[in-house]
């Protein structure tokens, strides 16, 4: 039987699947944010759990750290330019675009799907020029509805590959 290319679809996720995820943290928010700003640890990582949940951007870790410090460590201005500084373009894994081209031709509709704050997540996916290579980008803020997402899409296809 001949597939055609709506029969089949691979749904990709996005952060810690196909792109370096804790490293970039590390590298680029992290570590430069404690430093920048002197945050302390403590509050760094209650304020990034928090942002993560809420679904997470600079402007939403600035939010939530101002609501567990007394004093703010640093303006929404000084973020925004923080946020200049980020490189979101290194951190795909190496095999993601072979991959992604072998499903091409092997007639696969590509969607990738991702938690979080559609901003932030543009800037990564477009950082690594990710959107080139799949036929749909599809975003949730709220986690637990990727699940959701997925079987509302995939009801449309007679063969789904998740990873």
């Amino acid at each position: 039987m001949q597939f055609s290319n709506f029969d089949k679809v691979l749904f990709l996720d996005f952060d810690h699947t196909c792109y370096d995820t804790d490293t970039f943290l590390l590298q680029e928010i992290r570590h430069p944010m404690l430093e920048r700003f002197k945050i302390p640890t403590k509050e760094w990582e209650e304020s990034y759990e928090r942002a993560v949940r809420a679904g997470y951007s600079l402007e939403q870790h600035l939010i939530e750290l101002n609501k567990i410090t007394k004093d703010s460590l640093c303006s929404e201005e000084e973020m925004k330019s923080f946020g200049k500084t980020i490189k979101f373009d290194k951190y795909l894994y190496e095999d993601v675009v072979p991959f992604l081209k072998k499903a091409k031709e092997k007639g696969y509709r590509i969607i990738l799907l991702s938690f979080g704050a559609p901003s932030w997540q543009d800037k990564k996916v477009l950082g690594v020029g990710l959107n080139k290579l799949v036929d749909t980008i599809k975003y949730t803020k709220k986690e637990s509805s990727k699940m959701e997402v997925l079987k509302e899409l995939a009801r449309n296809y007679k063969k789904v590959i998740f990873i």
